[in-house]
């Protein structure tokens, strides 16, 4: 008899330890699965330059910087105020054939109230399309060359952010020669 009551209270133990533990498992589950999420499967980035890939030394062009993203998701925008989310930052990396010469423009954000933090917000949300103003060095040699664009971007849906990333997003462009100009070896 004794033995049985032993055996019930052992049940009772592991009943009420499986209680305590299965909400926790689907917390860490639902976390984990929010962790797994990449930005990059999220928001694709693609470049090219508005006039075309030819360019020549020290002349100025426009580098359209699109953003597909997925449905159920958004990015913060260019101009997404301080004291809140993270705005999207576009950036040029030194030692390239190009740097940045002027202010990314983009299409005008949705603005919303954010029920969490009740502040405005500045979204981006299926598509964006940013003109990123380049400038390129003045000397250039002629021929193809691989730029890259850096993108620091957060991703949000209604439950939850992904941490803030960066993207290097590549960009070709091609010099042409201009009179008297050796081309790139």
């Amino acid at each position: 008899m004794r033995t049985l009551r032993m055996l019930g209270k052992g049940r009772m133990r592991i009943r009420r330890a499986l209680i305590g533990i299965v909400p926790l498992l689907i917390v860490l589950t639902v976390a984990a699965g929010a962790q797994a999420q990449d930005p990059s499967d999220i928001v694709q980035w693609s470049a090219r330059l508005r006039s075309g890939q030819h360019v020549r030394p020290g002349e100025k062009v426009v580098a359209v910087l699109a953003a597909q993203i997925k449905d159920g998701w958004h990015i913060y925008s260019i101009t997404q105020p301080p004291k809140g989310p993270k705005a999207t930052v576009i950036s040029v990396p030194p030692k390239q054939i190009v740097r940045m010469d002027g202010q990314v423009k983009g299409p005008k954000p949705e603005t919303l109230l954010d029920p969490n933090l009740l502040i405005p917000i500045e979204i981006y949300e299926h598509s964006a399309s940013l003109d990123v103003p380049l400038l390129v060095n003045s000397s250039a040699k002629a021929g193809r060359a691989k730029v890259v664009i850096d993108v620091l971007f957060e991703v949000c849906n209604e439950r939850f952010c992904l941490p803030p990333t960066t993207v290097h997003v590549p960009l070709t462009v091609t010099t042409v020669a201009v009179a008297g100009q050796a081309k790139k070896q």
